[in-house]
């Protein structure tokens, strides 16, 4: 049973742990007891850290913004964004939701697209550490014909569509200040060296992408189910088309499989 004193002892801790942590987030001044150039040094430690794994995630970000607009949006990110998870690897997702919180690249006066070119660069340490022993991707191909055969998507196929051309945005370009949203469609994926590559997508070649990897569609049905979507005059011609862009894909190492 726990004496009045262990138990104010313990109040006292929780207190402290509390104030600590709000402190290192720069929510807080140092706790009373704390000498304030040693809690500097933690506080510096916390900062560091989290900015590497960051700054490892997001170079061409981090090189498209001085430094103190940066260290700016770290310290800001540590001090204010929910953290919901307690592992190293997760940061830099949670900093790209943080990019993307409403507001914030205007109050900062931000490009608009950073927030996007974030989700970018950090899409591809998610492909990279992407488990390719899930088959989701991947479909029985007993049932179908032999064109279909050879169509098995990369299973660390990740397709996505972004409102800027990110995949062109570093050092020497980016969209001048008011130019126009550019819708981009990409496929991000690792090829046969396992090294992650894209690809620009046409909007009906993701479209189809799309249905072969959500709904697991054959390709002969998904090209079927896109020329209705997009009311082609020869569904026929389309799937003849589609098929060639396929086999192109597939020699990217896209898709996977041997042609039958």
């Amino acid at each position: 049973m726990n004496t009045p004193a262990t138990s104010a002892s313990t109040a006292d801790l929780h207190a402290f742990q509390h104030a600590f942590g709000a402190y290192l987030r720069g929510q807080h001044p140092c706790p009373a007891g704390l000498p304030p150039a040693r809690g500097q040094i933690y506080q510096e430690l916390v900062r560091t850290n989290i900015q590497g794994f960051v700054d490892a995630c997001l170079p061409v970000c981090r090189s498209l913004l001085e430094a103190s607009a940066w260290d700016g949006l770290i310290c800001d990110f540590i001090a204010a964004h929910p953290l919901t998870s307690p592992w190293f690897r997760d940061i830099p997702a949670q900093f790209v939701a943080y990019l993307d919180s409403p507001g914030l690249l205007e109050r900062r006066s931000l490009p608009p697209w950073l927030a996007t070119l974030a989700h970018y660069e950090w899409m591809e340490l998610e492909v990279d550490t992407r488990d390719t022993r899930d088959t989701r991707n991947t479909r029985d191909t007993r049932n179908t014909t032999a064109a279909d055969a050879r169509y098995v998507l990369n299973p660390s196929l990740a397709l996505v569509c972004y409102p800027w051309p990110v995949h062109r945005i570093g050092p020497d370009w980016a969209p001048p200040t008011g130019t126009p949203a550019q819708p981009t469609c990409l496929a991000l994926y690792r090829n046969p060296q396992d090294t992650v590559v894209f690809t620009e997508l046409s909007p009906w070649t993701f479209r189809l992408l799309g249905l072969m990897a959500e709904e697991g569609q054959s390709a002969d049905r998904a090209l079927t189910q896109l020329a209705l979507e997009i009311q082609h005059p020869s569904p026929a011609e389309l799937i003849r088309q589609g098929h060639t862009q396929l086999r192109e894909l597939q020699q990217l190492g896209l898709l996977h499989g041997a042609p039958a």
